[in-house]
């Protein structure tokens, strides 16, 4: 039996867990682990992996393969705590189906996903103002997304404010004070930044100006995933809120006039017929890193939706436009059709998708090949939906 504590939804795994082993008198959360280990394995020998004896290893996403014996061992906490409906599982954040743009993985938690690059990696900051009211550290304070305390409007403590070393409760397993004895909760709460507040409130579901911009019907998976879009696009690796809020505000022109240089540029430079060329000759990645913000889907993806629009809108000015014979690959046209390559191959196969090059004879088109006009996957798209957020992801059957 463990002494038991009271449980905040907005609160991390690894703060739950270092508040129980505190609450129960252990030395540290090693001594902690280790118990918990002992008594998992002893009744399930046959349980795979380790529970881990350092706080910023516990949580379920960290585990290589399985994550067996993590929640085995959460399981029996919850016993010993005598309380039920998992409110330890909710709480860790696991691994995602889900990726976001091409390469990046997810986190899941409370029905989100959360691109794992967004998570803090040197030092969880904390609100002064939040330790006063209840010692505990909230999940959203591991995300580089939030800067601010939504709560209380001021900014996060990043380093102590005595010492000036950076704050991380998993590393000196201490919540409220810093390794020198300051306590953080009597540190003045620092100045928030408004673009950095406006960004957090918008990721935590809020409907602020962001969301009446992006869109209120995004999930906040969504929003994270259109914020993870901006930062990849233009490798920003500092702050980026300021630029961000900008950005939106000015939202879809600047991206349009964007395209619009782009496509200029391409026609300045061109040694070769529109025909010839590449759409990521000219737009780079732009399909597929929009291709998945996690979803495909145009209601939720706003960043493809507009994709979409943009290339629509020409072509119902200028449908002879030599940009429309620009060829995509299978990869990049399902992104455009929201489908799977699979249908692509389907569509091709009976004549809705026109090819702008000769195959080889009996070769497969590759996924990556470009080879369909970027005119023909419109007329498709427009064939199959009766408005840009209808989502039609099968064409046609599989057979």
């Amino acid at each position: 039996m463990l002494n038991p504590i009271e449980l905040y939804e907005d609160e991390s795994l690894e703060s739950c867990l270092l508040r129980i082993s505190q609450n129960n008198y252990y030395d540290s959360f090693q001594d902690f682990s280790d118990e918990v280990w002992f008594h998992v394995k002893e009744e399930d020998r046959e349980v795979r992996g380790t529970f881990p004896a350092t706080l910023n290893t516990v949580n379920l996403y960290h585990s290589h393969t399985s994550s067996d014996l993590k929640l085995k061992a959460l399981i029996k906490i919850e016993q010993w705590l005598e309380i039920n409906n998992f409110p330890l599982l909710k709480s860790a954040l696991s691994r995602s189906s889900n990726t976001f743009l091409r390469q990046h993985s997810a986190v899941f938690r409370n029905g989100v996903d959360i691109p794992r690059i967004l998570l803090r990696k040197n030092g969880i900051p904390v609100c002064p103002e939040c330790l006063k009211e209840n010692e505990y550290i909230r999940q959203e304070w591991h995300f580089i997304t939030h800067d601010v305390c939504t709560r209380h409007k001021i900014g996060l403590l990043h380093h102590c404010p005595e010492c000036k070393a950076s704050i991380n409760y998993q590393e000196i397993e201490n919540i409220t004070n810093c390794q020198c004895g300051f306590k953080f909760s009597d540190s003045l709460a620092p100045q928030a930044n408004s673009n950095a507040l406006l960004i957090a409130q918008w990721l935590n579901g809020e409907n602020t100006k962001l969301a009446n911009i992006w869109g209120e019907h995004q999930t906040i998976s969504s929003r994270f995933g259109i914020l993870l879009w901006y930062i990849n696009r233009y490798n920003l690796t500092d702050d980026f809120s300021t630029s961000f809020v900008k950005y939106s505000l000015n939202w879809p022109t600047n991206f349009y006039s964007e395209l619009d240089e782009q496509i200029d540029k391409a026609k300045t430079v061109q040694i070769k017929p529109f025909n010839k060329i590449f759409f990521n000759e000219i737009f780079d990645n732009l399909l597929l890193d929009c291709q998945r913000l996690p979803t495909r889907e145009f209601k939720t993806n706003s960043i493809l939706s507009h994709v979409y629009q943009y290339f629509l809108s020409r072509y119902q000015i200028q449908p002879n436009s030599d940009v429309f014979s620009i060829l995509l690959s299978p990869l990049e046209a399902s992104s455009l059709l929201s489908c799977t390559t699979d249908q692509i191959y389907r569509l091709y196969e009976l004549g809705f998708l026109k090819l702008g090059v000769r195959p080889k004879l009996h070769q497969k088109i590759a996924s990556h090949q470009s080879v369909f006009t970027l005119s023909s996957i419109i007329l498709v798209k427009l064939s199959n939906m009766q408005s840009s957020q209808d989502e039609l992801h099968h064409y046609l059957s599989a057979w």
